[in-house]
């Protein structure tokens, strides 16, 4: 509910108040010392750890699509129209 109180501020008064994103950091904190998250946290960490290999190859599989792609599309498009 507080989270969104500054823009509230800012929209009603006219105000311009300081960007604080740097405090974000904070709540990112606050939920790792949680001992539920910390678990889960670990149990993330665990699964990229064991599937590693298998997550380099989807990402260099995404990368060298994404490559292809592009360059198909780059010699498919339409000639003469510049838009």
């Amino acid at each position: 509910g507080f989270a969104t109180l500054p823009f509230f501020i800012e929209l009603l008064t006219g105000v311009n108040l300081p960007t604080l994103t740097y405090l974000r950091i904070f709540r990112l904190l606050r939920i790792t010392r949680t001992h539920s998250y910390s678990k889960a946290m670990d149990a993330v960490g665990r699964v990229f750890y064991f599937n590693r290999e298998i997550l380099h190859v989807a990402a260099l599989l995404g990368v060298y699509l994404v490559l292809f792609t592009s360059i198909l599309m780059y010699y498919l498009r339409p000639r003469g129209k510049d838009i």
